[in-house]
C-alpha cells in the first residue's frame, strides 16, 4: 500500500512506514527524490554536450564534402560523354549494365583520390585504366 502525505505538518503516523507492506511518501521524501532526479539530469548534461559536439562535427564534415559530391556529379556527366565516345569509336557493343559498371569503377577511383577537382587529363588516365581492365577481361 502506498500512502502519500502532502500535509504540513504530516498527518499520517510515521510508524506505519515500518510495516513492510506500506510505503509512506511525505513532502520530504518527494523533495529528496526531486533533488536526486535534478542531480542526475545535471550530470547528464556533459554527456549530452559531447554527443551534440560529435554530431555537429559529423554534420560539418558532411557539409564540407557537399562540394565534393557536386564535383562527382559533374565528373559523372563528363565520364558518360567520354565513355559514349569511346564505345562508339571502338565498336564496343553498348550495354547499359556494362556502362554503369565502368562508370562506377571510374567514380570509385576518383573518390579514392579524395580531391574535389580532377583535371581532364587525370580523368582520361583513370578512364583508360578502367577500360583496359575491361578489354583484358573480355579478351
Amino acid at each position: 500500500m502506498l500512502l502519500i502525505d502532502l500535509a504540513v505538518p504530516t498527518n499520517i503516523d510515521e510508524t506505519l512506514a515500518k510495516n513492510k507492506n506500506i510505503t509512506l511518501c511525505d513532502l520530504d521524501c518527494i523533495s529528496q527524490e526531486l533533488e536526486s532526479n535534478m542531480e542526475s539530469r545535471l550530470n547528464a548534461i556533459e554527456g549530452v554536450n559531447i554527443i551534440i559536439t560529435e554530431e555537429l562535427s559529423g554534420y560539418s564534415e558532411w557539409l564540407q564534402q557537399a562540394t565534393f559530391r557536386e564535383s562527382l556529379v559533374d565528373q559523372k556527366r563528363i565520364i558518360f560523354q567520354k565513355l559514349n565516345i569511346y564505345f562508339k569509336n571502338n565498336s564496343f557493343e553498348y550495354s547499359e549494365d556494362l556502362f554503369k559498371i565502368v562508370t562506377n569503377r571510374i567514380l570509385k577511383e576518383i573518390i579514392k583520390l579524395n580531391s574535389p577537382s580532377i583535371t581532364s587529363k587525370e580523368l582520361d588516365v583513370i578512364i583508360s585504366q578502367q577500360l583496359s581492365h575491361l578489354t583484358e577481361v573480355s579478351a
